[in-house]
């Protein structure tokens, strides 16, 4: 009898001892991941670079919220995975691409899950977007062609302004912080762009600068004849695109 109490004893214990899953790996160490970009500015971001496998597992993006992008109108944060063809892309199973509308204001945060071989772990990536002040385009009174820009931010833009659907703007002007200056234009309706945060004003999407602000003047007398519109080219859907996500 009392050997049949220590067997029974015996197994409670390995019981307690050792649980069902002892040989279950642990699961992967995921690191909340922050992004601060100016309104209109696109990255990209390897959002497993800083998460671990302890059991030394390939880790992977799963579960990831992919935008509609045939809807009406296009979130003003999309995140995508990255197909690795891009600039400062490197394909990697963590890579997402970052894009931010004009108009996108305040804090986003996206939810997605680190997967390895077992496991499903939450995760995070929070975007901050930048606050930014409104730039002012106005037809200067008495004056045919001429466009007064103010800048209300507390550094430089560099406005561009031209043909909305032209590969190429027709100019370009720096507006220091809190100035105002002046710019001749040469057609009755211009759409203008005030980039912030880059030196170079460059317009590729990544590693861009910002837009501030942006807009339309129409309705603008000349001094002599205006420019010739753009024939119509494939850029006519990017445009149509561009106009939906940037509204």
């Amino acid at each position: 009898m009392s050997a049949l109490v220590a067997g029974a004893a015996l197994g409670a214990s390995l019981l307690v001892v050792a649980p069902v899953h002892a040989d279950e790996p642990a699961p992967p160490v995921v690191v909340p991941d922050t992004l601060t970009m100016w309104p209109g500015q696109g990255t990209v971001i390897d959002v497993l670079a800083n998460d671990t496998s302890p059991s030394g597992d390939d880790l992977a993006l799963c579960r990831f919220p992919e935008p509609d992008i045939f809807t009406e109108k296009l979130p003003s944060v999309m995140v995508m995975q990255s197909p690795g063809i891009l600039p400062d892309s490197t394909g990697g199973p963590g890579e997402l691409l970052v894009g931010l509308a004009p108009r996108a204001r305040g804090t986003h945060v996206i939810d997605y899950y680190v997967c390895d071989h077992t496991h499903l772990v939450p995760a995070t990536l929070t975007v901050v977007v930048r606050e930014v002040q409104p730039v002012d385009v106005t037809k200067v009174r008495g004056k045919r062609g001429r466009l007064k820009v103010t800048n209300h931010n507390d550094r430089p833009v560099r406005v561009w302004y031209g043909h909305p659907r032209a590969i190429r703007p027709d100019g370009k002007l720096r507006v220091p912080a809190g100035a105002t200056r002046t710019i001749r234009v040469q057609r009755h309706k211009i759409m203008w762009a005030a980039m912030i945060g880059g030196s170079s004003g460059k317009a590729s999407l990544l590693s861009s600068p910002g837009i501030a602000d942006h807009g339309v003047v129409k309705h603008i007398k000349l001094k002599g004849e205006p420019l010739p519109k753009p024939k119509k080219s494939e850029l006519d859907d990017l445009v149509d695109l561009l106009g939906r996500w940037g509204a």
